[in-house]
């Protein structure tokens, strides 16, 4: 059985704000009007757009450099009641300097591509081995944005 991780507070404000910025100015610099409900219940997506569509950020904070390190991205399990609304959604992974993302459409979150993969952070936490359920999507299936370019 997997497990989550447990939320990181220092994590989030490090990077939720900014990748939200980065992404809210990507699609506002092509014509959609982004808001950004403040939510404590973690129920809604980051950003809403007037088009009916929804967007979640993450930032891959193991992806340093330009070049993403990892055949596959991550997208948390704990982030499928996102999939329930009958909007396009659509999961932006991005870089932790905010200039590059992958973006994911939900449709490609199934459960064949959901699998446990092994957490560093939460095996320091309980001591031994732990694995944590995401959906494992290859790279190739994303769509590659270069944010620094397309907010010019």
């Amino acid at each position: 059985m997997g497990y989550y991780k447990e939320f990181k507070q220092s994590l989030h404000d490090k990077y939720d704000g900014p990748a939200k910025i980065a992404v809210g100015e990507y699609l506002g610099a092509r014509g959609y009007f982004c808001t950004f409900p403040e939510t404590k219940s973690n129920k809604k997506a980051d950003i809403s757009v007037l088009r009916p569509q929804e967007h979640e950020v993450q930032v891959s904070i193991h992806w340093k450099e330009d070049e993403f390190p990892y055949p596959e991205i991550h997208v948390y399990e704990r982030k499928k009641h996102l999939l329930e609304t009958k909007n396009p959604l659509w999961i932006w992974v991005l870089n932790t300097a905010r200039t590059k993302a992958y973006v994911i459409d939900k449709k490609l979150l199934t459960k064949e591509k959901l699998k446990p993969v092994f957490s560093a952070y939460l095996t320091e936490e309980r001591g031994k081995d732990t694995y944590e359920n995401r959906y494992c999507i290859p790279k190739e299936e994303a769509t590659l944005i270069n944010l620094k370019e397309a907010n010019k």
